[in-house]
């Protein structure tokens, strides 16, 4: 009949792996490797998520199931053999005293013995020494013997435990254990529990996991599928807009999620993003458009002037207008010089502290102040502390002086005073026309590339309203500040740059 020996497997139906001594023939690992990292990074990062949730869960659901059910398996089995064992030593106990029980036939003589009873209500067989039936409880005397010659061997001597299939009785657990008959001669008596229900129990545990896994692992990876594609709603809303964005829409901002959370944030940052690059962009524009418009007018005053020239040549002052032109030219080239530097500060980054030499800001003054000797007013130096060094690039220190001078030149009634002085940490540029001023509220404005105020559009007088602006563009490059106040009467800027006297102490 068919047996098995209760081994590992027994608890949970499957057999036995067997080892295979032959070594296997391993391929590189890196190929599938490889595949399987395209493979996943082709996924979307909904799928991602889901497999990154689900599979870790669907493991450890798994290993819990198998451990559960082998556990039960064992723990069911062990007691049903240790009910067993105890009922066979009762067997021994009782068939032994009983005399109507008492073994006195020949070994191997069927049918010569009593019948035994079933005494615990469970098959009981009796083996001799060669493992041929003696005799048997009324429950057992169908089933034939239990166990080979060999298996009663194991059972008797090694205590091994066998699952044997009976037929109509089912799966039984069967144990062994040694007695002698009057004669002394050795035996071997067999008892068997029915485990068909246990195992059974067993495996149907077995086959609803192996169902109701996949299942609960395919529900929980819909509910999750579900839950994340609700959380990465917002990102698809970034998406979208920002597609849009692409696309050319007018509204340049990206949907804001209600969730504080990760993603809202994100969304503000971009957000602010969009809108510095949307002013970035506006100024471009208008820089563009200021520079063409600049550009435009000296030119068409040029052409102009040229044109009215060559249709009249007879009576013409070349000389007058050759100077005319010459005025108009002057223009373009201080506007030309005044872009170009501005391109130069928009492309270049901060110079450290390290990277530039000091400025010496006393002759620096003077050597600007002498520039415009021949203009209409007067400009003199004031200097407070001849030590007076900034941590700047002296050429871009004179420029910053000749824009300022220039344009209080431009506006100063009879004088300009330029002065430099020393505060702690600072050092201080400071130049004051006697002129009309500027309003309060058009002091910040006037910074603005291509800015001009109302009493400045005559462009012969006035410059093409860069030169604060560069002002503004060069100082904050070393990390100072440029200020515009009432001198009463008047205009003073001030400037601050950072002392070299300071950067001196603490390299010191």
């Amino acid at each position: 009949m068919p047996r098995c020996r209760w081994s590992a497997a027994l608890g949970t139906g499957w057999p036995p792996m067997a080892a295979s001594g032959r070594p296997h023939n391993l391929r590189p690992l890196g190929r599938p490797l490889g595949g399987l990292r395209r493979w996943w990074r082709h996924r979307s990062l909904r799928a991602r998520l889901m497999l990154v949730t689900v599979l870790p869960l669907a493991a450890v659901i798994a290993l819990i199931g198998f451990v559960t059910v082998d556990a039960t398996g064992r723990a069911t089995l062990a007691a049903a053999e240790q009910t067993a064992r105890e009922r066979v030593r009762g067997d021994i106990k009782i068939a032994t005293r009983a005399p109507n029980m008492a073994f006195r036939t020949a070994p191997g003589v069927p049918g010569t013995a009593p019948t035994l009873p079933d005494v615990f209500g469970q098959p009981m067989q009796v083996l001799d020494a060669d493992g041929r039936l003696v005799t048997g409880s009324l429950s057992a005397q169908s089933l034939g013997a239990l166990l080979d010659p060999e298996e009663a061997r194991r059972a008797r001597d090694e205590g091994d435990v066998f699952i044997v299939e009976t037929g109509t009785a089912g799966r039984m657990l069967v144990v062994g254990r040694a007695a002698t008959d009057q004669n002394g001669r050795p035996l071997t008596l067999l008892s068997a529990v029915p485990v068909e229900d246990i195992l059974r129990s067993v495996e149907d545990r077995r086959n609803w996991m192996l169902i109701g896994g996949p299942v609960a692992v395919a529900l929980l990876a819909g509910t999750v599928w579900v839950a994340v594609g609700f959380a990465l709603r917002p990102v698809t809303a970034l998406r979208r807009g920002a597609q849009a964005i692409a696309d050319g829409a007018q509204r340049r901002r990206l949907p804001v999620a209600d969730a504080r959370d990760e993603i809202h944030d994100l969304a503000l940052t971009l957000n602010d993003m969009l809108d510095r690059l949307a002013a970035a962009s506006a100024r471009q524009r208008s820089f563009t458009a200021d520079a063409a418009h600049e550009l435009r007018s000296p030119l068409a005053s040029v052409r102009a002037q040229l044109e009215v020239a060559l249709a009249h040549p007879e009576g013409q002052d070349w000389s007058k207008t050759g100077r005319d032109v010459l005025v108009d030219v002057q223009r373009l080239t201080r506007l030309s010089e005044d872009l170009l530097a501005l391109a130069r500060l928009d492309a270049t980054s901060p110079a450290g502290p390290g990277e530039v030499g000091p400025a010496d800001l006393g002759p620096l003054a003077a050597t600007v102040a002498e520039r415009f000797d021949a203009a209409g007013v007067s400009v003199a130096v004031d200097v407070g502390d001849p030590e007076t060094r900034a941590v700047a690039s002296p050429d871009e220190v004179d420029r910053v002086l000749t824009n300022l001078v220039a344009n209080a030149v431009r506006h100063a009634a009879s004088r300009v005073v330029v002065g430099v002085r020393a505060e702690p940490g600072w050092a201080v540029l400071t130049v004051i026309d006697d002129g009309p001023g500027i309003p309060a509220e058009d002091r910040e404005r006037v910074f603005e590339r291509f800015t001009r105020l109302d009493d400045a559009r005559d462009q012969d007088a006035g410059g093409a309203g860069l030169g604060l602006a560069i002002v503004a563009e060069t100082v904050s490059r070393y990390r100072g500040r440029v200020a515009l106040a009432d001198a009463g009467p008047g205009l003073c800027a001030t400037v601050w740059l950072p002392s070299a006297a300071t950067r001196g102490h603490e390299a010191s």
